[in-house]
């Protein structure tokens, strides 16, 4: 009986003093799960981003490991300015960013926002447009059929790629309902949608010049633009962080250093060494003047 109660003691006081060491370190940890993306980046002056790859947007070289693009480029830009430090913390699929911010492990999608997908705006809000880009209608190279005339693309005959659930889907369904979706995964590289109109498993696809033209670069004579006369949508490119408390203030903190790198000349800079003397690729936003006054 005396052993049983000395074992029943001593589990008692191991229990005891595991809780005592395990509880501060759950207690930590409950804390930080409860700070909002802004107090975490300003506590630790980190900013964790999580970045959707996507051709000369951003892009990871696979033997290097080292990004560039423009979304790359203005995020180091808004980091330098702030005096933080960024890191490249987890790719995002496309369409999955809700479910990577609600990890805690990134704070922000730093790449290839829009929003790309409509419906995720109901959980995500965006940051100002660092620039506009316009999404036009491709087809392969010896396709004149749309040429002037992209109402005959609104045809169950003519099969148009797109990504499921994105923006270029919300595109086809206002300007060619009538058409028949080619429809890939989300997480399907925008390279494929290329590739099977230049292999003629569809006829066209939507996206801008700037995705494009690496492609292209890459596949002469295989894809073009259609000849139309504007644009079919403008898409901004934006930062997104979780609704609510847990992304306010940092969304708040992005849109003053972005409208900073405006007013500065800055982001002009960075968005010509994307433009390639092609206006058409990029819109500016206008600066914002009312910080001189």
């Amino acid at each position: 009986m005396k052993k049983t109660k000395l074992l029943l003691t001593c589990c008692m006081i191991a229990g005891i003093a595991g809780f005592v060491l395990t509880a501060p370190i759950e207690a930590k940890a409950e804390t930080e799960a409860r700070k909002s993306a802004y107090e975490r980046v300003i506590q630790s002056g980190v900013l964790k981003c999580g970045y959707i790859s996507w051709p000369n947007f951003m892009e990871k070289d696979p033997n290097t490991g080292q990004f560039s693009g423009l979304d790359y480029d203005y995020t180091n830009a808004i980091a330098e300015s702030l005096d933080l430090k960024v890191e490249w913390a987890m790719e995002v699929s496309a369409g999955l960013s809700v479910e990577a911010l609600k990890t805690g492990k990134i704070d922000a999608i730093c790449t290839a926002e829009g929003p790309l997908f409509p419906s995720t705006t109901k959980y995500l809000a965006y940051s100002e447009p660092i620039g506009y880009f316009p999404f036009f209608l491709y087809a392969r190279q010896d396709d004149a059929r749309f040429d002037h005339d992209i109402s005959k693309a609104n045809d169950v005959n003519i099969k148009i790629a797109v990504v499921d659930g994105d923006i270029s889907t919300e595109i086809v369904k206002t300007f060619f309902p009538q058409a028949t979706r080619h429809t890939m995964a989300q997480m399907a590289s925008p390279a494929q949608m290329y590739m099977d109109v230049a292999t003629n498993k569809a006829d066209l696809f939507i996206d801008g010049p700037l995705s494009v033209e690496t492609f292209m670069r890459e596949n002469p004579n295989k894809i073009k633009m259609v000849k139309q006369q504007k644009p079919l949508a403008v898409i901004p490119n934006t930062f997104s962080v979780l609704r609510g408390e847990e992304g306010r203030d940092l969304v708040d903190m992005l849109n003053q250093a972005i409208k900073n790198l405006r007013n500065s000349g800055k982001e002009a800079q960075i968005l010509a060494k994307y433009s390639h003397g092609k206006e058409i690729s990029l819109l500016p936003v206008a600066p914002d003047y009312s910080d001189f006054k």
